[in-house]
């Protein structure tokens, strides 16, 4: 079933210049997306090419200068206060930089039961029982609920910005780079864990990145986009049958499982 669908969705920020008349280029060039329930799209694209300002506006924290986004077969600029309430238990967005993310002052529990606290009408029993629960869903300990982000590592800390992800179980996550600056051994066990609870939970995925290797290990299908625009489209399967140049280019970038000793 359908989840969400962005039809021809532009966007572009006005920059103003004494120097020219010609309109913003736009970020977002008229693209056209779709999420099924339970599906694992990976978007990619090289830095700069409009992928995060896409997942802003998927998430409503920007309107689009033109085009529909519909979640549920309802536009998201027809919500009413309570439809938006729902829409934000029902997508969730990692970010890639956990540091910023969350307050340096919170606890780890007062970072993770934000939403609970706010979307959910959970009593601090059920807020505490929930984000120990989460806690060793991510690979950490219940005890380390009342640590503060400055005792984590960075791979840590992004698994607890995880965690806070999914602590009201929504319906899409949106990985933004959230892997990228983490080590190799620490994505692959990330991408296991999270390929779990999807499957248990029935979670849809949009996966931003620019790396192939990690969308081919994740993602079941594969969305390239390039200056503001969706270029080519392909089951991860057929990823070596990729035509667009820069598909080719990043299908080349990819490392090999394993180097070559010399």
């Amino acid at each position: 079933m359908t989840l969400l669908v962005a039809d021809k969705l532009s966007h572009h920020y006005d920059s103003p210049s004494l120097f020219s008349r010609q309109g913003a280029k736009p970020v977002v060039d008229a693209v056209s997306l779709t999420l099924a329930d339970n599906e694992c799209v990976a978007l990619v694209g090289r830095s700069g090419c409009g992928k995060s300002t896409l997942a802003r506006l998927l998430m409503g924290l920007e309107s689009p200068s033109s085009g529909v986004i519909t979640f549920r077969q309802r536009a998201i600029s027809t919500f009413s206060t309570a439809e938006w309430r729902e829409f934000r238990r029902s997508v969730q967005w990692v970010q890639q930089d956990a540091l910023s993310a969350v307050d340096p002052r919170h606890t780890l529990y007062q970072i993770i039961s934000a939403p609970l606290r706010y979307l959910t009408s959970f009593s601090p029993l059920q807020c505490q029982l929930r984000v120990a629960s989460l806690l060793q869903e991510v690979g950490l300990n219940p005890e380390d609920a009342n640590k503060l982000p400055a005792q984590l590592s960075g791979g840590q800390l992004q698994r607890v910005c995880i965690a806070r992800a999914l602590a009201i179980t929504p319906k899409l996550l949106i990985l933004d780079e959230a892997l990228s600056s983490l080590d190799i051994p620490l994505q692959l066990q990330l991408m296991t864990l999270l390929k779990k609870l999807f499957t248990q939970q029935g979670i849809a995925c949009l996966f931003i990145t620019h790396d192939l290797r990690l969308a081919a290990h994740f993602c079941e299908r594969l969305v390239v986009m390039d200056e503001g625009k969706i270029i080519e489209q392909a089951s991860v399967t057929e990823i070596a049958r990729l035509q667009h140049p820069l598909s080719q280019q990043l299908y080349q970038a990819i490392l090999p499982a394993m180097p070559h000793h010399y």
